[in-house]
C-alpha cells in the first residue's frame, strides 16, 4: 500500500531559506562544485526518490551557470547559487540527508527558490550555449558576442516582419491579386 502526501510550502518557508540563502558560503567555490557533482554521480548511480530524481537536472544548470567562465554572472547572483549548492552538498542541514525518503525535501527546496530566482538568467545561458555550438566557430565566443548576434537576429526579423506587412497591404488577399 501507498500513500501520496502534498507538501505546501508557505511564505514563512520560504522566507527561513531564503534568509540562509543570503548567508555567505564558507567553503571554497571549487570544493563546493566537486562536492555537489559527487552527490549528482551517486544519485544517478542508485535509485533515488522521484522528488530527488527531479532535481537533478536544475542542479546540473546551475552547475553550468556558474562554471562557464563565458558567462557574466554577478557576484551577488553566483554567491546566491554556491551559497545553495553549499547547503545540498551538506549533509546535516535542517533535515538531515541521511534520514530515508525525506532526507533531501530541504535541499529540493532551496534549488526550487534558487532557479525561480534565476529562471531567466538559467534560459539565457542555456541559449547562449546552443548559440555558441552554432556561432561560435571561434573558441573566444563570449556572452557579448551573443548579445551581438541576439539583437541582429532581432532586427532581421523586425524587418522581415515589417516588409511581410507591406507587401500584404497592397495585395488584395491572394498572391494572385491584381
Amino acid at each position: 500500500m501507498s500513500n501520496e502526501y502534498s507538501l505546501n510550502i508557505t511564505d514563512k518557508v520560504i522566507n527561513h531559506f531564503e534568509k540562509i540563502l543570503h548567508t555567505p558560503y564558507e567553503k571554497d567555490e571549487k570544493e563546493i562544485i566537486a562536492s555537489v557533482e559527487n552527490t549528482l554521480s551517486e544519485f544517478k548511480s542508485k535509485n533515488v526518490e522521484d522528488y530527488v530524481a527531479n532535481h537533478i537536472q536544475p542542479l546540473e544548470s546551475l552547475l553550468q551557470l556558474i562554471t562557464d567562465e563565458k558567462w557574466d554572472m554577478s557576484k551577488e547572483d553566483k554567491s546566491y547559487v554556491l551559497t545553495a549548492l553549499q547547503y545540498f552538498s551538506e549533509e546535516c542541514d535542517v533535515i538531515p540527508d541521511n534520514i530515508p525518503v525525506v532526507g533531501y525535501i530541504d535541499d529540493c527546496i532551496v534549488i526550487d527558490i534558487v532557479v525561480d530566482k534565476l529562471k531567466n538568467q538559467l534560459c539565457e545561458h542555456k541559449q547562449f550555449v546552443a548559440a555558441a555550438k552554432v556561432y561560435g566557430k571561434n573558441p573566444d565566443y563570449c556572452m557579448n558576442d551573443w548579445k551581438k548576434t541576439q539583437r541582429k537576429e532581432l532586427f532581421s526579423r523586425l524587418r522581415h516582419r515589417r516588409l511581410k506587412g507591406l507587401k500584404s497591404r497592397y495585395t488584395r488577399g491572394s498572391s494572385f491579386s491584381l
